[in-house]
């Protein structure tokens, strides 16, 4: 594969952007083909192309050379339901109303798979994310759309799982922290708990592009979810190895990630030890050198179809991780800049594109590839002038965008933290939205508390967002403040339908941590 490979990836890539010294590509006489993928739950910094400590991505770091590395990308929301629903339709989060109480896609909004779909694209999503499916109306304009707990699919993932959690068919699995290992050897595991697994999401995109009824001369586009980084943490042995000790390999296996464990770190009730928390952040780690692993066979199988010449390829994530900063863990209740810096690499092997590969410092958001998906792939629809083609050049580059997100409170305390809360234990800390709106290097993060109210940070000289600059820019503060109110005034979309009412989804929600 190698010398074949990367000969494709350096010499047939396009990197486009907003840079100045890019310019427009003549263009190509059919539409391309899109991969769109997303490494759910990644954070920005852990990724080898943005400087992380461990060699988490080797081959991202090679393919990310025959594309454009964003370096300054921004999630809408810490959570996949919105954030999702914002890449899908291009509207903010307020605007399409999905969130973990209300988990519908309104069919009212057009998505980007419908678009595409009527315009003569093939489409199709395998989502290992048990929040992005049908169910919640998610699969709009996929022609086909799978599951890891599908029944195609169902007894692949276990054996996939049961290496992962170390189980033979005689012994005791090595890491039962959490229940599933018990419930996986019992043939007993439940669908939602059927998670990672990735090597069977290119399975799927193979076969579906192998089908008999397949017309070649009609482009497709793919959406791919992974879920490796997200709870509970589970990479294959040989992930871990490359950045544990022997000893630190034991306690990865046997480190408490149960969900009590967690929120009685993050509200308070019982911190966590530091080997823990040491121990949880390298195993997130292994998790990415996975994710890396499964993203260089899946470009490999493609480009041994013939398919990359013809593809381009978009890699980012709906949100981050909380690995310990600030007291947190996990992904709520937080605006952090672990949270909402993401990844994104957009890569394109037509050979006629000939734009230089390169980095960009533009300030994007990944509710921007809707409307650069849609110019890519001759598309181009009317949006909401808040969106950016990330294909087009900036000549100011993006020099003061306003950058929103929101954490729209829709998780709530789990009833059984409030009833083990210690006497007094309010949880208003927590259980309150959150704004923010990023220009330049200024961010501006508003809370309901009455506690915390409305801070402002200089993200270059205080990347932690420790220490608040509010005194010092007084007029900044009520020009940030002011857009922050205008995006708040307008009136949440009430979606068609509610979701997360149900027990079912009440269940799938709770098994990774979303429920009560």
């Amino acid at each position: 594969m190698g010398i074949r490979f990367y000969g494709v990836l350096s010499g047939l890539a396009l990197a486009v952007g907003c840079v100045a010294a890019c310019h427009r590509a003549p263009s190509v006489p059919s539409p391309p083909n899109v991969l769109f993928v997303v490494w759910d739950t990644v954070r920005m910094d852990r990724l080898g192309i943005y400087g992380a400590e461990r060699d988490t991505t080797p081959f991202l770091n090679k393919f990310a050379g025959g594309g454009l590395v964003f370096d300054d990308c921004r999630s809408v929301a810490p959570s996949t339901v919105p954030s999702h629903g914002s890449m899908f339709t291009g509207l903010w989060p307020r605007d399409h109303g999905a969130n973990h109480k209300n988990l519908w896609l309104a069919s009212e909004h057009q998505t980007l798979a419908e678009i595409l779909a009527g315009s003569g694209y093939d489409t199709y999503a395998f989502s290992a994310n048990p929040n992005i499916t049908a169910m919640e109306n998610f699969d709009q304009g996929f022609d086909k759309e799978e599951h890891l707990w599908d029944t195609v699919w169902r007894s692949a993932a276990e054996d996939d799982l049961k290496e992962h959690y170390q189980i033979s068919s005689t012994g005791q699995p090595l890491d039962n922290q959490t229940g599933i290992a018990t419930r996986l050897r019992a043939g007993k595991l439940l669908n939602q708990e059927i998670k990672g697994c990735g090597a069977l999401l290119g399975r799927g995109l193979g076969a579906w592009l192998e089908r008999d009824e397949r017309d070649p001369e009609r482009p497709w586009f793919g959406f791919l979810n992974y879920m490796e980084a997200h709870y509970p943490l589970q990479p294959a042995n040989r992930f871990r190895e490359r950045f544990m000790s022997e000893e630190d390999l034991r306690r990865s296996y046997s480190v408490d990630r149960s969900w009590p464990k967690i929120w009685s770190h993050v509200f308070g009730f019982s911190p966590l030890p530091a080997q823990t928390l040491a121990s949880l952040d390298v195993t997130y780690d292994a998790a990415i050198a996975e994710l890396d692993d499964l993203f260089e066979k899946l470009m490999a199988d493609l480009e041994a179809r013939g398919e990359l010449e013809n593809t381009v390829v978009i890699l980012t994530s709906d949100h981050g991780e909380n690995l310990g900063e600030h007291g947190l863990l996990d992904h709520r209740y937080s605006l952090s800049e672990e949270l909402l810096r993401v990844p994104l690499v957009i890569w394109d092997g037509r050979a006629a594109a000939g734009v230089n590969p390169g980095r960009s410092s533009f300030p994007a958001m990944n509710i921007d590839l809707f409307s650069t998906i849609l110019e890519v792939t001759g598309n181009g629809v009317e949006f909401d002038t808040d969106l950016v083609n990330l294909l087009g050049e900036s000549a100011d580059g993006g020099k003061g965008r306003m950058r929103l997100a929101e954490f729209a409170n829709d998780f709530e305390i789990p009833e059984s933290i409030r009833s083990s809360a210690p006497v007094g234990w309010s949880g208003r800390d927590f259980a309150r939205r959150l704004t923010s709106v990023t220009r330049d290097q200024y961010k501006l993060v508003h809370s309901e508390s009455a506690a915390e109210g409305t801070s402002l940070f200089d993200l270059e000289q205080d990347p932690s967002c420790s220490s608040d600059v509010s005194t010092g820019h007084r007029a900044l503060l009520k020009e940030l403040d002011a857009e922050r109110e205008t995006y708040e005034a307008r009136e949440r979309y009430s979606p068609d339908r509610r979701g997360g009412e149900g027990e079912e989804e009440q269940a799938r929600l709770s098994a990774i941590g979303y429920g009560d």
